[in-house]
């Protein structure tokens, strides 16, 4: 009678152990994704509570195993519980594969790297981002871009804003953000061609992975005209590779976002397994998560705030690699026979900011971001923006495209942005106004215009005309 007993316990002692993996597991999953850098920058919210949970239940476990002085009774007790926890462990993964396998039947991932009808709500303080205060919804239509859904009647005309964060607009409104306002500017303006405009725009986007969004979402093959916002990361990313070629870089990553593979996947880093999981993704995408600015955001700015002063690098590479990238972007708009329009980048940097302006500042990084050797001064980033700026409206003159100098109407403090580049809510409706007033003034919304490519550097400054290609003027 004795052996049998032995073996009892033993059994149940294994299942006992086992469902401790589970925890240590996560605690394992989660510690590899920090070390490889995937939590960097605070994006991802929720790790710390899990990693304390998982943590908790692997402690109370052992420890309960361990200070048991009648372990067989202790574990004859824990024979139901572990029962319904392997039941429940089972059940998931069964609707894990299922959810998985029609998803993947079902769900065109390449859309947009965002889930369709998904929300986000955001908590914008003005002490923290000036020009941004309240709740702000953020939420994204049934193609995965921000914005109303795309309209089926063939006479509206379709635009599509593409770029960063500074495109994204992710601390305004929905009614707040310059593309939608641009929509509503120009449809209260003139009622020749209505207008539907859809947000592309993702943080820290580059020109190569702008290139990689007209190679790969189908949407965008419906837009009559596309709108790039251009310039600000592709500075970064020299900056980041100390003026060394960047390209190889960041064509792997843009490769690994719009690849097939999960939306939460870093480029480069691992992801934790939780956020890998479709079920996951999708209750994530209906609950609508609440994002509060003050913390990355003070982080990000006390450390330039202490970092040392350095100069700027070379940046000839960058920006021979920045203009090839906007020739590479405009051909693919003339093999789609979409009408482009190219828009400098506005910043808050200039020579004179005041001690409260500086303190807005974040960006600027030499190397990596995670581990930098020093940030560039705001007047020394002013003139890198500049020559970035300039070499996007002089490859469109050589091209015959259109390029809108944003950057010359947006002021250069609070009253427009509340950090290095990110618009404000009046920004947004100064960047709608002044771009909606151009646009406007072309066809098709001008009967008897020609679309006429030039480089336009804002309200009364200088227009540069220039021929068409041969390839619009059949248009």
């Amino acid at each position: 009678m004795y052996q049998p007993r032995m073996q009892k316990l033993d059994a149940r002692l294994v299942v006992y152990l086992v469902h401790l993996t589970v925890p240590a597991l996560l605690l394992g999953d989660l510690a590899w994704a920090w070390l490889s850098g995937y939590f960097s920058g605070g994006s991802v919210r929720g790790p710390e509570w899990l990693a304390a949970g998982a943590a908790a239940w692997l402690i109370a476990g052992l420890g309960a195993l361990s200070m048991s002085r009648e372990r067989q009774k202790l574990l004859r007790k824990m024979t139901h519980p572990l029962l319904s926890f392997y039941t429940t462990v089972v059940m998931l993964m069964v609707a894990e594969l299922v959810v998985g396998a029609f998803v993947s039947r079902t769900h065109n991932r390449r859309i947009f790297p965002r889930p369709p009808r998904s929300k986000t709500v955001v908590l914008a303080d003005s002490h923290t981002t000036p020009g941004c205060n309240g709740r702000k919804v953020f939420s994204v239509n049934d193609v995965g871009l921000r914005g109303p859904s795309l309209p089926a009647a063939e006479n509206r005309y379709r635009i599509v804003a593409a770029g960063g964060s500074t495109t994204e607009c992710f601390f305004l409104d929905d009614t707040e953000e310059w593309p939608h306002l641009l929509m509503n500017e120009m449809n209260s303006r003139q009622t020749r061609r209505q207008v539907w405009v859809g947000n592309a725009g993702f943080s820290g986007h580059t020109t190569v992975h702008t290139l990689a969004l007209l190679k790969t979402v189908p949407v965008l093959g419906k837009a009559d005209m596309l709108i790039f916002l251009a310039g600000i990361n592709d500075l970064q990313a020299t900056l980041e590779s100390e003026g060394k070629a960047s390209e190889r870089d960041l064509e792997s990553a843009a490769l690994g976002f719009f690849s097939p593979t999960p939306i939460w996947r870093k480029p480069g880093h691992h992801a934790p397994l939780y956020l890998r999981s479709k079920i996951y993704q999708i209750i994530h995408g209906l609950v609508a998560p609440t994002t509060i600015t003050g913390g990355w955001y003070g982080r990000s700015r006390e450390v330039r705030a202490k970092a040392q002063k350095v100069p700027l690098p070379d940046l000839e590479v960058g920006l021979a690699e920045y203009q090839n990238r906007i020739v590479r972007i405009a051909r693919e708009c003339q093999a789609r026979r979409s009408r482009c329009v190219f828009l400098t980048q506005p910043t808050m940097w200039r020579e004179n900011l005041t001690a409260d302006e500086e303190k807005l500042l974040w960006m600027g990084w030499i190397g990596p971001m995670q581990n930098p050797t020093g940030y560039v001064s705001a007047a020394q980033l002013a003139k890198a923006m500049d020559l970035y700026n300039q070499r996007l409206i002089e490859t469109c003159g050589q091209m015959g495209l259109d390029c809108y100098d944003l950057a010359s109407v947006v002021p250069k403090d609070t009253s427009a942005l509340f950090d290095d580049c990110h618009f404000n809510e009046q920004g947004a409706r100064i960047v709608a106004d002044r771009l909606s007033q151009y646009l406007l003034s072309r066809s098709p919304f001008v009967a008897g215009t020609d679309p006429i490519a030039r480089v336009d550097r804002g309200a009364g400054g200088p227009v540069l005309s220039l021929p068409l290609k041969r390839h619009e003027a059949a248009r």
